[in-house]
């Protein structure tokens, strides 16, 4: 049964021990200057790019949030996201649909879980597989509107488990919306990836997740915040 799990990543040492809420403004800074998103703005990204940080530096993430940890995040967050080549990313599978478009036994276009299968769950493995954590990209939203781009989420995964007789895999992740829980999982079938394969959410089974893939982590300038 094909298996394995980062061994030197512990949830608990490198995940937060606070959420993924925050009543202060989220602040990016751009090339064309700082642009505020408002009270309440999710930094689930610059938590997950954050996580790995501690990892790599083997130091223990923070209990609680101070001001300097919160500036450290934002950036984190905007580093995330990529801009502007991950924000379009985030934007093309959210517009992606489900199912592959076949035409005269050929696919003209790739659906959402061919791509997450197929194209990205690869590459996730190589790095599980050599004792490297993965942050991903999870889309939730099926929509053309760049407004629902933050219905999507990023999160960080340590390990897998895929079961042959029933094609199912599993995923662990560290999910910076459950503090420190180490019994968070994706998981979904593996069979005809051609046909939607919706992704289930341990803690969250009424909203699953259309797919999701390897985000490109940006080392920090700096090391992460003690």
């Amino acid at each position: 049964m094909p298996s394995n799990e980062v061994s030197n990543f512990d949830v608990q040492k490198y995940g937060f021990g606070f959420a993924n809420s925050f009543d202060k403004p989220f602040v990016i800074a751009t090339k064309l200057g700082k642009i505020s998103l408002g009270q309440n703005a999710g930094l689930c990204g610059g938590m997950t790019f954050a996580s790995l940080d501690y990892f790599s530096f083997t130091r223990p993430a923070p209990d609680a949030l101070s001001d300097a940890l919160f500036d450290y995040l934002c950036q984190r967050q905007t580093d995330s996201l990529d801009l502007p080549s991950g924000v379009f990313r985030f934007m093309n599978w959210q517009t992606m649909g489900n199912d592959t478009t076949m035409m005269f036994g050929k696919r003209i276009r790739e659906g959402i879980s061919y791509q997450t299968l197929i194209n990205e769950w690869p590459k996730i493995q190589l790095l599980l597989d050599g004792g490297h954590v993965a942050p991903l990209g999870l889309i939730k939203s099926s929509s053309l509107n760049p407004k629902d781009l933050s219905q999507n989420h990023q999160v960080l995964a340590y390990g897998y488990n895929l079961d042959p007789a029933s094609q199912i895999l599993t995923i662990q992740v560290c999910d910076p919306n459950y503090p420190r829980d180490p019994s968070i999982t994706l998981r979904l079938g593996i069979a005809n990836p051609d046909f939607f394969r919706p992704v289930i959410h341990s803690a969250d089974l009424e909203h699953p997740i259309r797919g999701f893939f390897l985000s490109n982590y940006i080392e920090p300038e700096v090391p992460p915040t003690e």
